[in-house]
Parts: C-alpha cells; structure tokens; sequence
C-alpha cells in the first residue's frame, strides 16, 4: 500500500513526533520571537532618537525663602539654577514663592500649547495635615493654619488640565522637615505620596513623576556637591551621562533618565553617606526623548569653601563671652537667641545663602540682642564689702599679692617700733621711704589697698600700734569705703592699754569677712540660710559691742560670741555653696540640654543619658522653686537633695557627662584626628556636633574643618552596591524616629513645667502600641496644643 493510501486505512495513525525535535521546534519559535522583540525596541529605541526632537518646555518651582520657623534651605537656589541652564524653553518661576503666585504660574505654564514635553521642577517643604493631606509648605504658609499650604493634588490637578502630550514631574518634597511643637513629627512626605499617585495617576495617562526618594527615605543634600544628589544627579544624566545609547543626535530619553539617577544617587548617598536615598519613577512609563545634549553646558562646582569666616567667628566669641561671665543666668534667653541664630547663620552659609543675606540679617539680630542683654544685666553697683568687690572672696584684687601683704604687715611692725622709741635715724629715714613708696605703690588702687591692709591686720602678733598705723594708711588714701575696713577702723579707736584683746580683734576682723562673704553670695541662695544666718549676725554685733566697751572684763568677753558666730557664718557658706551650685547647675542644664536634641536627631546614642539629664533638672528645678522649709532639718534635708541632684548631674556618666563626652579632650581629639581616615559613621558625629551650640568658637572650628575635610575624604573610598531597599522596615523605622521626636518634646514640655502633660502622655502611649497612622497624627496636635499653651503662658 502506498503511503498515502496507508493515510486513509482505518487502522493507520500518525506517527508521533519525537521528543527531541518538538523541542527544538519550541527553541526556533522563542529564538524568533526574541529576534522579534528585539528588532522592535531597536526600531522603537532607533525612532525614538532619530525623530525631530520637539525642546521641552520647563518650569522651576523652588522654594527656598522661609523664616527662622523653618529649616534652612541648603543648595536650593543652586538646585534650580542647575536645572535651568540645560536646553528647553525654561520658564523662570523660580522667585515666585507664594502660594497664590505659585499656582498662577503653575496654571499659565500648564495652559501654553507645548510642542514638546512639558517638565515641572518642585523644590520645597511638605507636611501631611491633620486629614492626612499632603500639602505643599509656600512661604506664606502658616502652620496653624492649613488653609494657607498647597495641598499636593491641586498641583496634580493643574498638571492633568494641561494639553501636553508627555508631562513630567520632578518632585524633590522629602528633604527633612519636623518641628514637634508645631505637631510635625515624621518625615513622611515620600510614605504619604504613594497613596495620592494612586489616585491621580490613572486620571492623567500623559503624566510620569519622577520622585527624589522612596517611601522611608528622605531626600539628601551634599555641601561637597553643592546641590541636592538628586538635582546634582538629574542634570549630570541631562547633560549625557545618562544616555545608554549615544547616537549623533544626542538624547536623553525618560526612560534613561530615571533608570540613570535611580542607580547614580543610591549609590552615592551609599558610598557617601551609608544612607539610602532611592528615587522613584511613577506614572505614564512611555518612553520619549526628552532633552537634547548640550557639551558645552558643563555642570557648575560648587566654589571651594573658604576658611571659617571671621564673622561667624566674632559673634561665637561674643557667645562664650556671656556664657563665661556668667551673663546667661540673667538674660537666658537673650542667649538662648543669640545661640539660635548663629547656628542658623552657619548652616545657612554651609547651604549655599548668599552670604552678604546672612550677614545682614544675622548683624541686625546680633545688634538687637547686645541692647536686650545690656538693658536687661543690672548696672554693677559700687561694692559695698571687700567681699562683694572681689568676688566673694574667689580673688584678689590686682596687686594683692601674698607679698603685698607680707611687706605691710612689716611695714606696720617696724612702725610701732619707731613710737616705741626704739629705732635710730637711719631707720627713721628708711622707714618713712618705704612708706612713700607703698603709698605709690597702690595709688589710685583703692580696692588693692584696702585688701592689702585688712589682710595684713589678719595676724594675731599685730599690736595696738601697728593696727592703728595701718587705720590711719587706710584713712589717709581714702580705703574705709568698705564693711570690713569700717570695722577696722573702728577697732583702731579702742584703747591702746597693756590688755589690748589682740586676738578679739582678730576675730572680729575675720567674722565680719566671713559675714561679707554670707551677704555677698547670690541672692536667690541667701533665703535658704536666713534664719541661720540671723542667728550668726546677732552673735556678731553681740561680739563686737562686746569688743567695743569701756571696761576691759567686757571686753574679753567678746571672743566668744565672736567665734561662735564666725563657726556659724562659715557652716552657712557650705550650704550657700550648696545652694549656687545647684543654681548655676540648673541655669545651665535648661540652656543647654533643649539645644543638644538636634544632636540626637541624627545620633541617638546618648537619648538615654539625655533624658536622665532630663529627668535630673527637672526635680532640681522643682526642689529650688520649693519654698524653704520652716525646721532646719527638713530645710537641711532640701539642700542634701540639691546637693545630691547636683553632683548627679555633674559626676554621673548616665547623665550629662555622656552628652558632654565627644565634645571634650581625649575622644574630641580622636574625631578630629580622624578627618582624613574616617568614615560615614565619623562624618555622622561631626555633623552631629555643628548642629549643637555646645561647643566654644575654637574647638567649633576646627570641628568643622576636620569635617571638610572628611567629606572629600570618605567619597574616595570605593563603595559596595547597597542593598535592596525594604520599604516596609524604613516607613517603621521613620514612625519610630518620630515617635523618638515625640518623647523629646514631652520631656522638654515637662522641664519647662507649665501646665499637666497628661494628655500628651496618654497620646504617645497609645501612639506607641498602635501602628495607626491617626494615633500618630492625634499625637502631633496633642503636642501642638501642649506647646502653645506654653508659648501662651509665657507671654
């Protein structure tokens, strides 16, 4: 039978095919449709670089020109003057920073009729409101007020309205923004635009955004970039870096764009700073060429930074000026300012702001400052006691020396000799020489004088002649200003007899030092030693009427009370020391410890000791507002605790000797000398540090220019490829941050102690067992309320 016929017999099938050659059928039909496909994106890609490149037109939105409520803007400016020298039709918005202006530019750009692309640069602030908005921060802005924000969809609203056939968004709103007082605690502005893009995006097909960073993340900026890496990255892949396929016509097209700076800045922010910064393209994915390459635009390096300048300098010096002489204590405040402003002025010029701006504006603050601190620092008054003019006692005037008072007391001596008739001519003549010349010695220095003096009469061998010879040097250059030389003076008058009370009057002239000692200290100290201190100057005068009386039985009777009360004045000084210290400490602390939580912002590693601190002066505060108690020994019992709550704050390394730690000696110069091998973790404490006001001008300066140098540094360092990003842990770890926020405004909310916390309290409780984003949000106006009620409160 032929082989056809066997095709219709009833018992014929076909023979199977073999195994082996279904699948190399199977292998030629993928192998052609690759080809296929292939061939496709060439001809597309190929279309896409030979068709009449149609210039983009281009609309800069930077916002940069905020108030002191508001971060510094670094590199903005820069940004936006980057961007806009690359080669399209380029709208300049860029100093239209109101929110009405904003969106009338906005709407004008978006209703021309474009050719080509269309393209939308928005640099600025953004904050999620109390409806989970998110909203766009104009200068005009008022956070108490949303109606004054742009809310984010409106900008998205405009962009759908227009007719362009390719629209593209370039969208830089997650750079750091929080201020818990204001109830702004995350930096949420990429977590929170996913949602909105899911809702807009579908209504405009022609529009793709192209986002500085993913959900989690925030948005960096570089000072050794001068620019954000974002916008630095955008126009290096605009300028042709990012062009996979260079053709003579040269073009970048969307596609290449995005793919560019989504690998360029993460790994840079990588190498760079071991942060991780992802952008993101959502959208419209169609590919189109979107910029032609310009050679001859090269990318502009930031200028090399000069030396730290001079007067940045002067008002830092101006700043541990007052803070040496102790002047914050009166004007805290005053202070307090003067610290604010000139961190914002460094990070300003550390930004990019033009500098004269700065320096305008930061001479105008200084000089309102200086004029509040004099107004408000009391005139220093004529001293009334040796004590108060020299200190308390802490030291000696210019001139009183040890061998002053050695050469006086001998001067003195040798002068009673001579009324004793015991002296030639020629020591007559010498001693009279001697005289004149300490006469000299200490002319027009009447404090110096009058402590040489009173010191020299300290001596229990001085007799009733050489005391008097040093009343009358007193009276002839005018010295008897003063509560102890007054005295002394006084007990020169008493009679010159064979029982002169030598070592009475010596206790006199001590007591009544001890007593000026007393009366000079800090005057919120003295009412915790009152009624011991009244007892000790009863004792006194007692002596001293005593030392003052006619017959001789009397007046030996004055030493006693005389001893006793110099006993009590010198146990009182104790616990006034005690008492000042935990003054001074108090003062300090509150100065201090709300400027060092921008340092936990960026290292956490103290909060812990941070909030012990907290803790600490906080019940300091309390025990000095407390009155002083009316039994002296429960007041003895609030001055063991001052004592105690004190050293604790001075001494405890769980307190601020943890926060005082890399700002001083060995582990400051170890960060220092690190400037040219260390790495990110280093640069993070650096820049940590700046961010406090801690440090005095010298050590801030040379922080600063071990940082400069480790940002050149740590880029030369070769760097792995990150690794994938988890968007799920970095929104948690963000909410955590923010909770962290949260707390450190609830303790300084509680150090200021101004009305119940309670509310806020029970907010982040809840807050802190719940992923709820309302739990949050609740959190944020519970704080906002709690500091308002403050600021009202201290008006």
């Amino acid at each position: 039978m032929t082989e056809p016929a066997k095709m219709f017999s009833p018992t014929w099938r076909p023979t199977p095919p073999s195994r082996k050659g279904a699948a190399a059928r199977r292998l030629r039909v993928a192998l052609l449709a690759a080809a296929v496909l292939a061939l496709s994106g060439a001809l597309i890609a190929w279309i896409i670089k030979v068709r009449p490149l149609k210039q983009a037109d281009f609309l800069p939105l930077c916002i940069d020109e905020y108030g002191d409520d508001f971060p510094v803007r670094a590199w903005v400016r820069q940004d936006g003057e980057f961007l806009r020298c690359l080669t399209w039709n380029e709208d300049n918005a860029f100093t239209v920073q109101e929110r009405e202006l904003l969106l009338h530019d906005l709407r004008a750009f978006t209703e021309r009729k474009s050719k080509g692309p269309q393209v939308v640069y928005l640099n600025a602030l953004a904050l999620t409101d109390a409806k989970g908005e998110l909203n766009i921060v104009p200068v005009d802005a008022r956070l108490d007020h949303p109606s004054t924000l742009l809310p984010l969809r409106e900008v998205f609203a405009r962009l759908r309205a227009g007719g362009a056939r390719h629209k593209l968004l370039l969208l830089d709103i997650m750079q750091p923004f929080t201020d818990a007082p204001r109830g702004v605690l995350s930096n949420d502005a990429a977590e929170r635009l996913r949602p909105l893009l899911d809702e807009v995006l579908p209504n405009d097909p022609h529009l793709s955004v192209l986002c500085a960073c993913s959900p989690g993340q925030t948005s960096i900026v570089a000072e050794e970039l001068g620019h954000s890496v974002f916008a630095y990255h955008l126009r290096e892949g605009l300028r042709g870096q990012a062009e996979q396929e260079p053709t003579a016509e040269g073009r970048v097209s969307l596609q290449e764009l995005a793919s560019y700076v989504t690998r360029e800045v993460e790994q840079w922010t990588w190498q760079h700073r071991r942060a991780r910064q992802t952008p993101r393209l959502y959208g419209a994915q169609e590919d189109y060429p979107l910029a032609a390459l310009n050679p001859s635009a090269v990318a502009a390096e930031p200028e090399p930074e000069a030396d730290y300048p001079d007067w940045l300098r002067d008002g830092w010096k101006l700043r541990d000026k007052w803070w040496n002489e102790g002047g914050y204590r009166q004007t805290p405040e005053v202070l307090r300012q003067l610290e604010m402003a000139l961190l914002r002025a460094e990070q300003q010029w550390r930004g990019g702001v033009r500098v004269e701006r700065i320096q305008r504006v930061l001479a105008a603050r200084r000089e309102r400052l200086e004029r509040q601190h004099d107004e408000q620092t009391p005139a220093a008054a004529a001293p009334e006691s040796l004590a108060q003019a020299t200190a308390g006692g802490r030291k000696p005037p210019e001139g009183g020396d040890e061998e002053a008072i050695a050469a006086l007391r001998d001067l003195a001596v040798r002068h009673a000799r001579t009324k004793a008739g015991k002296a030639g001519e020629a020591e007559l003549k010498q001693l009279a020489a001697d005289i004149e010349q300490q006469k000299k010695k200490f002319a027009g220095k009447p404090l110096a004088l009058a402590w040489v003096v009173f010191r020299a009469a300290d001596t229990d061998a001085l007799s009733a002649a050489a005391f008097r010879f040093l009343a009358d040097l007193l009276a002839q250059a005018r010295g008897t200003a003063y509560a102890e030389t007054r005295l002394l003076s006084q007990l020169a008058e008493l009679p010159a007899a064979d029982d002169w009370p030598a070592e009475s009057v010596r206790q006199a002239l001590r007591t009544k030092w001890e007593a000026e000692i007393v009366a000079a200290a800090d005057p919120h100290a003295l009412p915790w030693v009152r009624e011991a201190r009244e007892r000790a100057d009863r004792l006194r005068r007692e002596g001293e009427e005593l030392l003052r009386a006619r017959l001789p039985a009397e007046r030996r009777r004055a030493e006693g009370p005389l001893h006793q009360a110099w006993q009590s004045y010198r146990a009182i000084k104790n616990d006034l020391h005690t008492v000042e210290e935990a003054l001074i400490c108090r003062d300090q602390m509150l100065l201090r410890l709300p400027a060092y939580s921008a340092y936990l912002e960026i290292d956490d590693s103290t909060e812990q000791a941070w909030e012990n601190a907290m803790t600490t002066t906080r019940r300091l505060r309390q025990v000095l507002a407390a009155p002083p108690a009316p039994d002296d020994t429960a007041r003895a019992e609030q001055i063991r605790a001052m004592a105690e709550l004190t050293a604790t704050l001075k001494n405890d390394p769980n307190n601020p000797n943890s926060l005082r730690r890399p700002l001083e000696g060995e582990q400051f110069n170890k960060l220092i000398a690190r400037s040219g091998i260390g790495d990110c973790a280093d640069l993070k404490i650096m820049t940590a540090l700046l961010e406090t006001p801690w440090l005095p001008v010298e050590p801030r300066v040379q922080l600063w220019t071990a940082r400069r140098t480790l940002l050149r540094e740590v880029g030369r360092k070769h760097g792995e490829t990150p690794p994938a990003w988890d968007e799920a842990r970095g929104v948690a770890a963000e909410r955590r941050q923010a909770l962290r926020r949260a707390r450190r405004s609830l303790e300084l909310l509680k150090l200021e102690s101004i009305g119940s916390t309670d509310q806020v309290e029970t907010a982040l409780r809840q807050a802190e067992q719940s992923t709820d984003a309302a739990r949050l949000a609740h959190l944020a106006e519970k704080l906002r309320q709690a500091w308002a009620h403050r600021d009202g409160a201290n008006q």
